[in-house]
């Protein structure tokens, strides 16, 4: 098994905040000969963040703004999407190698996300919360909040359906890849 396999989600949804925030280029071409880069540099505000439990897994979900920098300092209001995110941890493991001889095995995670402007995203939420109950591994289903912590005024809590009753899901198989996406999929 990979040495990581029980790497805390909250540090893992965290790094990937932070991976948000940095700098990116977009090249304009105003004809065969001119070219034009221009840097963007973003920055990522957490709201909130908390454990879940989907589909009886644990999960942990943050959601987040990200604003262009360069107009953030002429509005510090200026926000360019909001962003919600949860990851998933599955019962399932990748394996690398020759069937029965395996060289390295890896947690498999999910990422479940939505974005959108900021002034639309709470419109809009419900239908990302749908989703997010009806994720089934194994044979269970729906997703459980079990902490919240919101970082600012504006961070709303989310509402979610109970967890169906459902037999738990038997133990974490070793699973290929292709076995493992149409097990996690809505």
């Amino acid at each position: 098994m990979n040495e990581r396999p029980n790497k805390d989600l909250r540090v893992l949804v965290q790094r990937y905040v932070d991976e948000v925030s940095g700098a990116g280029f977009e090249a304009v071409q105003l004809g065969p000969q001119t070219t034009i880069l221009r840097e963007k540099r973003f920055a990522a505000q957490t709201l909130s963040r908390g454990q879940l439990t989907i589909a009886r897994q644990p999960a942990y979900e943050t959601t987040f703004d990200v604003a262009n920098v360069d107009e953030v300092a002429i509005n510090k209001a200026a926000r360019k999407t909001r962003v919600r995110i949860a990851l998933i941890r599955t019962p399932f493991v990748y394996q690398t190698g020759p069937a029965g001889k395996p060289t390295a095995q890896f947690a498999v995670l999910m990422l479940a996300g939505y974005a959108n402007l900021p002034e639309d995203f709470d419109k809009d939420l419900p239908d990302f919360e749908r989703l997010m109950n009806r994720i089934q591994i194994g044979a269970d289903v729906s997703a459980t909040p079990v902490v919240l912590d919101p970082l600012s005024v504006d961070a709303t809590p989310r509402a979610t359906a109970a967890s169906v009753a459902a037999p738990a899901a038997p133990a974490a198989p070793a699973a290929s890849a292709a076995a493992a996406a149409p097990a996690a999929t809505p």
